[in-house]
């Protein structure tokens, strides 16, 4: 009989996502509820995207009957996905520089939905992945620079691309496999997925061999078990009592280090009745970089600088 002879790989590549994480994020500071409100306050200028993002993604989901927002087959999950992917490029800001290179901010855009008590059922959404805090805290983030739009090479090159320290844990994870795509699709969906993980595809492509992370079995963005930030059982509260207008909060993002913005609503299907809660998200510290109002914010002491020491790149 052979002898087991256990592999130590996994336990190495957690150690340099552990060794990332602690020396990419300096801990951030709470922002208070006067600087959450300027920051809601600045998210109504022309440019923000949170809550126009979601008001775009609701009027396409409450077209839909319950059953298609939880799709059980890759191309029920792709169709569903391309129509939110266009409308993730037409609303989510991007940042450019002097040499009009495309920052896209770390972001990201969906719903969850819920069973008829509240309690989380489904999570679909569209994230960004080649940015400057999603590239220097996954493994997946992609190894070469892509053009900002999926399936258009003509598209400008987003220069953000895996550390060498992430992508030697991608390397020792025999699940993880870097994006072909600036966008990628989430699905956390029971049927698909199973419970406990958290899946990442190239391209929309659904196929469980391309699980490239798993995460705890709490909702991300904002899955904790604090209602103060919990926007998927907030939602589901809110349209309990009447509200569906929607509403922002601030949580921290405990894998990055980081704080981020989030707008959600509750929403009804195409038969009335209540289908979940859509949401949009921005890294603070990145929104930092785009926001003029916020920068002003931290320039007179309102709000606290968010603090990033990653660099990213080759």
């Amino acid at each position: 009989m052979m002898k087991y002879i256990p592999s130590y790989k996994p336990l190495l590549a957690v150690l340099l996502l552990s060794i990332s994480l602690w020396g990419c994020s300096a801990p951030p500071e709470q922002p208070s509820d006067v600087c959450i409100e300027a920051l809601t306050q600045s998210q109504q200028r022309q440019s923000a995207r949170n809550q126009q993002l979601v008001t775009a993604m609701v009027e396409i989901l409450q077209n839909k009957a319950a059953e298609d927002l939880s799709p059980e087959s890759s191309e029920d999950a792709n169709t569903l996905a391309s129509a939110m992917r266009e409308v993730f490029l037409r609303h989510r800001e991007v940042l450019y520089d002097q040499d009009n290179t495309p920052t896209p901010i770390t972001a990201g855009s969906g719903f969850g939905t819920l069973d008829d008590k509240g309690n989380a059922k489904n999570l679909f959404g569209i994230y960004q992945s080649n940015t400057p805090s999603a590239a220097c805290s996954y493994p997946f983030s992609p190894p070469t620079a892509l053009p900002i739009s999926p399936g258009d090479t003509e598209s400008p090159t987003v220069p953000f691309v895996a550390s060498p320290l992430m992508k030697g844990a991608c390397a020792l994870l025999a699940s993880c496999k870097s994006m072909d795509s600036s966008l990628f699709l989430n699905t956390a969906n029971i049927t698909l997925n199973g419970t406990e993980h958290k899946l990442f595809f190239n391209n929309t492509l659904h196929s469980v061999e391309n699980k490239v992370f798993k995460t705890f079995s709490e909702w991300h963005p904002g899955g904790t078990a604090s209602n103060d930030t919990n926007w998927v059982q907030r939602g589901w509260e809110d349209y309990q009592n009447g509200d569906t207008e929607g509403h922002y909060v601030v949580y921290e993002q405990s894998d990055m280090g980081q704080f981020v913005l989030l707008y959600y609503r509750p929403f009804e299907d195409s038969h009335g009745q209540f289908a979940g809660v859509a949401y949009a998200f921005v890294n603070l510290y990145e929104e930092y970089l785009a926001n003029d109002d916020f920068f002003q914010s931290v320039d007179n002491g309102l709000c606290p600088a968010p603090r990033r020491s990653c660099s990213t790149g080759e």
